[in-house]
């Protein structure tokens, strides 16, 4: 069995954590069925790091990477998001 390589979004997620000072203000949208909008905004105040593939959150509950949507800076403009099917979310 291969092992699987980690993705641009770990990359990118491990660095916000990493330079948390620096990227304070930016937020992490994640797919949350149980909002009207489908998204939840995740602050980097409440995530403590990366598991595997999961974001490890203050409160001890986890967010599996595939969830991952987009990534805003402190003004509310994209800097990343997930490619589905050669499109945009």
């Amino acid at each position: 069995m291969r092992r699987r390589r980690r993705g641009e979004i770990y990359a990118i997620i491990s660095r916000l954590i990493a330079l948390r000072e620096r990227y304070s203000g930016y937020c992490i949208l994640v797919v949350d069925r149980s909002r009207v909008t489908g998204v939840k905004r995740l602050s980097l105040e409440v995530v403590r790091g990366l598991e595997g593939e999961y974001i490890v959150l203050e409160d001890g509950s986890m967010i599996p990477l595939h969830r991952v949507v987009g990534v805003e800076d402190r003004d509310g403009r994209l800097i990343w998001t997930r490619r589905v099917r050669g499109r945009s979310i």
